[in-house]
């Protein structure tokens, strides 16, 4: 008879707060905290929000109603006309031209097996997680994704200013590779897919601003400034696109920055990215950026970008990838999935991708967890799986963006170390139409800053051996691969992992 699995143990709810006016509704175990919203008065317990009386009819002026375009909130009944008006989810009056619905999802082929990862049992699991390690290895064993984490000068004050330096170094980095397949250029129109706030393309204009003054180059208010696209599908607070064009001082070209609320499935780029009807106007030379795109947005934004309508015009990609576990099969290019890997194995591929950020509780270590799992693994053997299925999804990618054009380099890169996220692979291109190989771009990476002024990289020849690294193994908390990669990038050095 099986034992029944201890409960973990709940976390103790947080006092009521003792702060005026905020709210006193406790959003969960899961965020452990309570609403930050403002109470309407002093004296009263919940914002108009959470309030549990506020749909009560003898609320008088003060009854809400849910709203009739989105049910999940409620507004005043008195202001109900004005804020249908200007609702997040009303839809817009007139189709925009760049709108065409579902336009970047296909329909999935049949077969994809459906159901909880565990449905599989042990054997049948184990026959699975063979199947994974034999994708990846005929693809990552003799060539491994090399670590190349590089800086921009444009980002070294807000490194020093900041105490949580997780982004920036990350942003630093991205925009580090921009500079090195010679992408940061004023004549490019820079597409932001999923921008959110926006402040990742804000850091990007600033390292134009720095290139352009590095560079010596004659600097013209009347000069036409680069183009910015950001889209996104939410609608966000505190944007920094009116700051981005504030950043340029006088004697600067000021950038022009468009922002679309969109969804990526419906966005017809071309479209999106012609400002005039004049026919005459050269095509834009888009490069395509974004850190972390969620799941399926990755995919979304391939198929935007590769559809032959735009891609002759798509010069660059960068995309930092993650959230692997929530792609979709109306999305992700299916028939470019690495052997013996299928179309009908996609499913359960997907679920497998979130062990490799699975955190670690205080009171167990990488080598413990196999008892208590159905899978018989161990957690470091379930992260070390979870790699290479994210892996393994990251290469039909690569392949899939490969095909579609002709490109000067298409390949994956850890662009930061895992010590600072577990998120760290960046799919990455340039077109044959940018010249990477002049005179002045062999020498990119001795003008761009490199983090701790080296760049950090994979030693090829015993990646397989566990064993090998240049610090005593002794000094390691573990010899599983993803945290010698994290202990090694910290420290900035070599490892074979």
């Amino acid at each position: 008879m099986k034992e029944k699995k201890e409960k973990k143990p709940q976390r103790e709810q947080p006092p009521l707060p003792d702060k005026p006016y905020q709210c006193s509704f406790f959003l969960g175990v899961r965020k452990n905290r309570y609403c930050a919203f403002p109470t309407p008065f002093s004296t009263a317990r919940f914002c108009r929000q959470h309030d549990p009386d506020a749909l009560k009819v003898d609320q008088g002026k003060h009854k809400r109603v849910p709203c009739p375009l989105d049910p999940s909130h409620t507004v005043a009944e008195r202001e109900l006309k004005r804020h249908v008006r200007k609702c997040n989810a009303k839809k817009p009056d007139v189709t925009p031209p760049w709108f065409a619905e579902d336009i970047n999802t296909e329909i999935p082929p049949e077969g994809i097996v459906q159901g909880p990862l565990n449905g599989l049992g042990r054997d049948g699991f184990a026959e699975f997680a063979q199947l994974i390690r034999e994708a990846y290895a005929s693809v990552f064993a003799d060539k491994p994704i090399p670590l190349e984490q590089l800086s921009h000068p444009a980002l070294e004050s807000r490194l020093e200013e900041l105490t949580d330096t997780k982004h920036a170094i990350q942003q630093s980095s991205l925009i580090g590779h921009l500079k090195r397949l010679d992408l940061l250029s004023d004549e490019k129109t820079f597409v932001e897919f999923g921008c959110g706030r926006g402040e990742y393309t804000r850091y990007v204009h600033k390292a134009l601003m720095c290139e352009r003054e590095s560079s010596h180059s004659t600097v013209s208010e009347e000069r036409e400034g680069p183009r910015f696209l950001l889209l996104d599908r939410a609608a966000q607070r505190l944007i920094f696109d009116r700051q981005i064009p504030l950043d340029a001082p006088d004697n600067h070209p000021k950038p022009n920055v468009t922002r679309l609320r969109c969804d990526i499935k419906d966005l017809r780029l071309q479209q999106a990215t012609t400002t005039d009807t004049d026919t005459t106007q050269s095509p834009p030379s888009i490069v395509a950026i974004s850190k972390h795109p969620c799941g399926a947005a990755t995919d979304l934004s391939l198929r935007c970008l590769l559809d032959p309508s735009i891609a002759p015009n798509v010069h660059g990609i960068i995309f930092a990838l993650c959230c692997h576990n929530v792609c979709s099969p109306d999305s992700y290019p299916l028939a470019y999935l690495p052997t013996p890997l299928t179309p009908s194995h996609f499913h359960y591929l997907s679920k497998v991708t979130s062990w490799a950020v699975s955190g670690v509780r205080e009171n167990m270590s990488l080598d413990d967890g196999a008892e208590g799992h159905w899978t018989g693994l161990t957690l470091g053997e379930r992260k070390e799986l979870g790699w290479m299925a994210k892996r393994v999804m990251d290469e039909g990618r690569r392949r899939y963006v490969e095909s579609r054009g002709e490109w000067e380099e298409c390949r994956l890169v850890e662009y930061i170390g895992a010590g600072v996220t577990g998120e760290s692979v960046a799919l990455m291109n340039n077109s044959n139409n940018t010249n990477t190989n002049n005179t002045n771009n062999n020498n990119s990476l001795q003008d761009i800053s490199i983090l701790e002024g080296v760049i950090l990289s994979l030693s090829t020849q015993h990646r397989d051996d566990p064993r090998c690294h240049d610090e005593p193994v002794s000094q390691i908390r573990t010899n599983h691969p993803i945290d010698r990669l994290s202990w090694c990038s910290k420290r900035g050095l070599r490892t074979c992992v």
